[in-house]
């Protein structure tokens, strides 16, 4: 007799379980964001961090997620929310209502379900039975991830449970432990931070300042939710839950400016177009868009993937001889890049290979100097300095084609030397940094800076010289085209200087020796 099921074995059950967690563990060895701790404010942190297109994974010892989300205290299933949180309720769709001004009440397990469902719906990955274990610290005692292992492995006795944990590398580490403060506490054994442990219940004075502590506490991790109170010593706030999930929201803002810190915003196009255009009239200027959708066969993504992994920069002090194959994730990673899924976070790549990979792009009848690719790209890279011995972070690489990185015009040119000292300051105390570029506000190109796009005229006039003489650079520091090292000359020669120009580029411009090129 015929089954209603399809005729699918053993062997094909358990292979599939083992590809695909195998497949999706070896893609979040490296994410943008890990979350240690699958409670309530660690899920809506990583809902809102992935709905940006980042890829996030949660930690979690337990089988189950949601924390104690699924019940309300004393082991009843209603939870209380208070209000500004029945927001989040409403952008949940779970049902509540109101017991008296200000107090919600739900269901535990359908507000806990429909928070689970939210995070999963906007690609929040999970790995649940895997207890946090350590942390990676990286130079300047960054955190750069997280160390862990089977939660079973914690329940066995130490001579017989001979199993070394693995390493996950992230941009950004979120502790939602809550009051364990397990990853806050590694930096503590380390001397690197202290605790001071929670106070007794205060629900009304708890819930605000829960929100007003969500921050970085040291760099590379963001706390939120009730660790927060084992951090800073504030009162517990008991069963209600608006502050937990709206300080996971405030995590997750707080994440993605980190995060977007790694790319700068995109450029106004259209206006370096017409900047060139008036510059140049003698010469067509075209807009082609996206070289990997351009010229980029779908059968080649993969390989294209796999190469610019290997161009990634493991130790800015080691020049590679030769590049090792990259892992796993990492091929996914830029493989995700160039389909356009997600944005290029805290990677540094080497300049000159990048470049060879996207001259591998260009049309062969357009691989030479008559005929000006310029490429822009969020892409951090750097180029290897013989003469201190280690890799520099660059604007651009001048060639065929030129990249120009709108990340490096932020990263690159060194920030004023009393910006160095003063940061280290705000760090020792935990101090918000953002304060300290207000204080700094113009002084050097950041993030979602109004002015990119008129710096980066500069730049582009810059690749458009090396074709024409085969040198970008000018010696004159009010020329656009020179060779700024530091954030100060950047701003003054694309900005402040009273001409654009000196007097020999000016004529070259002038005599209008732009005829043949395109």
């Amino acid at each position: 007799m015929a089954g209603n099921f399809s005729p699918v074995g053993e062997k094909e059950v358990t292979r599939t379980i083992v590809s695909e967690f195998a497949t999706q563990f070896a893609e979040y060895v490296e994410c943008d964001c890990i979350i240690v701790g699958g409670g309530p404010s660690g899920l809506m942190a990583g809902r809102n961090i992935a709905r940006e297109g980042t890829k996030v994974l949660i930690v979690e010892r337990n089988n189950y997620l949601g924390g104690g989300f699924w019940i309300g205290g004393y082991l009843m299933n209603k939870v209380t929310i208070r209000h500004p949180g029945e927001r989040i309720l409403d952008e949940l769709g779970i049902p509540y209502r109101e017991v008296v001004g200000g107090l919600f009440v739900a269901d535990g397990p359908h507000a806990c379900s429909k928070l689970i469902a939210s995070a999963c719906d906007n690609g929040v990955k999970f790995a649940n039975m895997t207890i946090f274990d350590d942390l990676v610290l990286k130079e300047g005692g960054r955190v750069a991830g997280v160390v862990v292992n089977w939660t079973p492995i914690s329940a066995l006795p130490k001579e017989i449970t001979c199993v070394d944990p693995v390493a996950l590398e992230a941009t950004l580490v979120i502790d939602a432990t809550g009051h364990d403060a397990q990853v806050v506490r590694k930096l503590e054994e380390r001397g690197l931070t202290t605790t001071k442990g929670f106070g007794a219940m205060w629900v009304e004075r708890s819930e605000d300042l829960i929100l007003e502590h969500t921050g970085e506490v040291h760099p590379g991790l963001i706390v939120t939710g009730m660790a927060l109170s084992t951090v800073y010593g504030l009162p517990r706030m008991g069963p209600t839950f608006g502050a937990m999930l709206l300080s996971g929201e405030i995590a997750a803002k707080i994440a993605l400016e980190k995060l977007h810190e790694g790319a700068a915003e995109a450029l106004n196009i259209e206006g370096i177009v017409q900047y060139l255009r008036k510059k140049l009239k003698q010469v067509e200027v075209e807009v082609r868009g996206d070289p990997f959708a351009l010229y980029l066969p779908q059968d080649g993504v993969l390989d294209c993937a796999r190469k610019i992994a290997s161009t990634k920069i493991q130790d800015a002090t080691r020049k590679a001889s030769s590049r090792q194959e990259p892992l796993y994730g990492e091929i996914e990673y830029e493989k995700r890049r160039i389909l356009g899924k997600t944005r290029a976070f805290g990677v540094l790549y080497d300049g000159l290979e990048l470049q060879r990979l996207f001259f591998e792009l260009i049309p062969r009848g357009e691989r030479s100097l008559e005929f000006v690719h310029i490429l822009f790209t969020n892409r951090l890279f750097a180029t290897w300095d013989e003469h201190d011995r280690r890799y520099h972070a660059r604007v651009s690489v001048y060639g065929i084609p030129s990249i120009i990185s709108t990340t490096g015009l932020v990263e690159a040119p060194a920030k004023p030397r009393d910006y160095y000292l003063l940061k280290q300051q705000y760090e020792v105390l935990g101090k918000d940094l953002l304060e300290l570029k207000d204080r700094f506000k113009g002084a050097f190109i950041d993030y979602e800076d109004e002015r990119l796009t008129e710096v980066v005229k500069g730049y582009v006039m810059q690749a458009v010289f090396y074709s024409l003489v085969g040198d970008p650079f000018c010696q004159d520091s009010g020329c656009r085209l020179y060779n700024a090292h530091w954030q100060e000359e950047v701003v003054f020669a694309q900005l402040g200087s009273e001409y654009e120009f000196c007097q020999r580029h000016r004529k070259l411009l002038e005599d209008g020796e732009w005829a043949s090129k395109g």
